[in-house]
């Protein structure tokens, strides 16, 4: 039987590891650009590097067993947990799905044209 320490490990970082790959690809691909602005290429490419980052500081912690250095006289556990949530990880998850999923396409010239909002009869112009 596995720990449940350690299958949150490795889904931890297994989740960040696929984050930081999937929007790592998504930037150096090009495909970005068909949700956000030029301007944001590199925050989210920073922000897949830090994904990774995090899963090979998790992975680095799960390998040295985490626990080798916590042997001096504080309290860690406070009145909250840690523990890893199946509905987080379905949060966390559901990006990941639908961009690998659903094929990326750029918007039309009719989702440019359609930029109104519509909450019943009226519409609202930007």
């Amino acid at each position: 039987m596995i720990n449940q320490d350690v299958m949150e490990g490795v889904v931890k970082t297994a989740v960040l590891f696929l984050l930081g790959i999937f929007l790592y690809t998504r930037v150096t691909s090009g495909v970005v650009s068909y949700y956000i602005n030029e301007r944001f290429f590199t925050l989210t490419l920073v922000a897949g590097l830090g994904f990774l980052l995090l899963a090979a500081g998790y992975l680095r912690q799960w390998v040295l067993g985490g626990e080798a250095d916590h042997n001096h006289d504080h309290e860690h556990h406070h009145d909250h947990d840690h523990s890893l949530s199946w509905v987080g990880v379905l949060i966390v998850m559901l990006p990941l799905l639908l961009g690998w999923l659903v094929p990326p396409r750029p918007l039309g010239a009719t989702a440019v044209s359609n930029r109104e909002i519509n909450f019943g009869t009226d519409p609202i112009k930007p």
